[in-house]
C-alpha cells in the first residue's frame, strides 16, 4: 500500500513539473511573437510607413468610387425604364438627339422648336432606290430653330414640321408617316441646299404619308399649302 502511495505522489509531482514547463515555453513563446512584431514594425522606415499607409488609404478610395458608380448604374437604369426606354444607354443616345423615347424607338420627330403644333414624321423603312424596294431606312432627327425661322421667312404655306433626313444612298425615294395628313391634300417640301431651300419633287399624299422623292440628304421642311 505504501508503494502505492509513493508511486501515485511521484506521478502527481511528474504531473505539475510538466504542467509547469508547458506554461513556461507558452509565455516565452508569447514574448517572442510580441517581441518580434515589435522589432519588425520598428524596422520599417518613416518612408515604407507612410507608402503603406498611402496604399490603403488609394484602396479604400477605389472601393468607395466602386460603391458609388454601381449606385449611379443602378440609378440611370430605373431612370432609363422609368422614361420608357429598354436601357440607360439607349436613353443617353436619345437624350443626345433630344428625343424622347417614343422619337427614338420610333425614329420619329415629334415635336420641332419654333412650330406650335408640329405634324409628327416618322420613317418606317423600305427606302426605293433606282426603282427597286430596299431594306434602307432614313434617319430622322430634331433640327435647330433657326431653320424653321428660316422656313418661315422664305417660303408660304403652314409649316407642318422641319427635319434632318439622312440616308445611306446619293437619291431615294421616301415615305414619310405624318399621322393627321389627309389623302390627296396639298403638301410641298423644301429642302435646305447650300444655303437656299429648293422644292422637292412630292410623288405622293395619302391618309397619314407623304412620300418624296429625295435627291440629297439634309434638312427637309413640310409645308400646308
Amino acid at each position: 500500500m505504501k508503494k502505492i502511495r509513493k508511486y501515485l505522489a511521484f506521478s502527481l509531482a511528474v504531473s505539475l513539473m510538466l504542467s509547469s514547463m508547458v506554461v513556461f515555453a507558452a509565455g516565452d513563446n508569447s514574448g517572442s511573437s510580441s517581441s518580434r512584431s515589435s522589432v519588425s514594425d520598428n524596422s520599417l522606415s518613416s518612408e515604407e510607413k507612410a507608402a503603406i499607409a498611402a496604399a490603403k488609404e488609394k484602396a479604400e478610395a477605389e472601393r468607395v468610387a466602386l460603391e458609388e458608380a454601381s449606385r449611379e448604374a443602378v440609378r440611370m437604369e430605373s431612370e432609363a425604364v422609368g422614361e420608357g426606354f429598354e436601357n440607360a444607354a439607349q436613353m443617353q443616345y436619345a437624350q443626345a438627339a433630344n428625343k424622347s423615347a417614343g422619337e427614338y424607338y420610333n425614329n420619329a420627330v415629334l415635336d420641332t422648336q419654333g412650330i406650335e403644333e408640329a405634324t409628327p414624321v416618322a420613317q418606317g423603312g423600305n427606302l426605293v432606290v433606282d426603282g427597286k424596294v430596299t431594306n434602307m431606312t432614313a434617319n430622322i432627327s430634331k433640327v435647330s430653330v433657326a431653320f424653321v425661322d428660316s422656313v418661315r421667312a422664305t417660303q408660304e404655306g403652314t409649316i407642318l414640321n422641319v427635319v434632318d433626313i439622312q440616308f445611306p444612298a446619293t437619291e431615294a425615294t421616301i415615305n414619310f408617316y405624318m399621322p393627321g395628313v389627309a389623302d390627296g391634300a396639298n403638301i410641298a417640301a423644301v429642302q435646305y441646299v447650300d444655303g437656299t431651300w429648293v422644292d422637292v419633287a412630292v410623288k405622293e399624299v395619302r391618309a397619314d404619308h407623304v412620300v418624296l422623292d429625295l435627291k440629297n440628304n439634309g434638312i427637309v421642311a413640310f409645308l400646308a399649302k
